[in-house]
């Protein structure tokens, strides 16, 4: 670091007569200078850390060369070289003696042969696995259980919804004809008692009034506790003449 390379500093510090600053000023003069001699500092450092570094990896370099070299000419010399001593023992130590050879192995007594009969082929072409073992509907059916039920629960929530839509839109007949293929077709599902109530329901709206009756005394037999009991009981009843 030369006196050109601190050149701010020593023009702050020289004699000079300056007017006089506050304090603030001075603080942030001082704070200026200090940084810049910090810089300065560790680029310094830095240098002759990278000096250092750079002569250590050519002293290795250099080292590991000459290593090299010297070891390539000691393995062209016979009886010179890091392993001269083993390479003259072995040479010194006696010969390895010949395997003898290996004495005569005595048979072992076997037990006599059993002869082995071979079974004609039948005539007869054997049937195909698929063809002998003949699966029943029941076994076959649970592969395909899961799928039928979400399909019939479904088919049965369509039916009751579109039914329902019938009756809110004033198309009693549509909705009783739903209700009827609800039944007929899944007559145990979990919808069939609300299918039997919109059933004799639908047919009193249209005035039928006996179907409507033997409907309501259809759904008593039932579902005698059913939630809408008192209301077929009140249509099952005859009629006073």
């Amino acid at each position: 670091m030369s006196r050109h390379d601190l050149g701010d500093l020593f023009s702050s510090m020289s004699g000079e007569e300056r007017p006089p600053e506050g304090a603030a000023t001075r603080e942030q003069r001082r704070a200026r200078i200090v940084s810049q001699l910090r810089q300065q500092h560790v680029e310094l450092v830095h240098d002759r850390a990278g000096v250092r570094e750079r002569r250590r990896r050519v002293v290795v370099v250099l080292v590991a060369a000459a290593v090299a070299v010297v070891g390539t000419a000691f393995a062209g010399v016979a009886g010179v070289g890091p392993f001269a001593s083993l390479h003259a023992r072995l040479q010194e130590s006696p010969p390895l003696p010949e395997r003898s050879q290996a004495a005569p192995r005595v048979p072992v007594s076997s037990p006599p042969l059993v002869p082995f009969v071979v079974a004609p082929a039948s005539r007869e072409p054997a049937q195909p696995a698929a063809e002998s073992q003949v699966r029943s509907p029941q076994q076959a059916a649970p592969a395909q259980r899961p799928h039928d039920d979400r399909q019939r629960l479904e088919a049965i929530n369509a039916l009751f919804a579109d039914a329902k839509h019938a009756r809110r839109e004033g198309r009693n007949a549509d909705a009783l004809s739903l209700c009827e293929e609800l039944l007929a077709k899944y007559p145990g599902s979990v919808l069939a008692q609300d299918a039997s109530v919109e059933r004799f329901r639908a047919l009193a709206r249209l005035g039928r009034s006996a179907d409507a009756s033997r409907a309501a005394a259809q759904y008593l037999k039932r579902y005698p506790s059913g939630f809408a009991a008192a209301e077929a009981a009140e249509l099952a009843r005859p009629a006073v003449p």
